[in-house]
């Protein structure tokens, strides 16, 4: 139950920042363009929120909460370096999608061997 509520408040959170408080002139591929330009402290902050937002977790497996267990979280590039996970988790799917068309999925494989 507490990660089913942890997944509503992130799909809540890309709501937000996906212009659903300041419409066009914040959105999701906005942070998404503007992360280049941050230190890299705040880039790991930055990519702590995404794997958040994104709330990648097992199918049908609402028992773990993966971001309150550290040790058990899945991060965005873990995800992506095995195509058979797309099949085993969910995740945000509008988050997804931004982080696909941004090339913010392809950058972080690249930098992440």
């Amino acid at each position: 139950r507490r990660n089913a509520w942890a997944a509503r408040i992130a799909r809540y959170f890309a709501y937000c920042v996906d212009g659903g408080i300041l419409g066009e002139r914040f959105t999701f591929p906005l942070l998404l363009q503007s992360l280049s330009r941050l230190s890299s402290e705040m880039d790991s902050s930055m990519n702590a929120v995404i794997d958040f937002l994104l709330h990648v977790k097992h199918r049908d497996d609402w028992k773990i909460n993966y971001f309150l267990e550290k040790e058990k979280s899945i991060t965005l590039t873990a995800l992506a370096k095995d195509p058979d996970n797309f099949t085993r988790f969910s995740f945000n799917d509008v988050i997804m999608r931004h982080l696909l068309s941004e090339g913010f999925v392809e950058n972080e494989l690249k930098k992440r061997p």
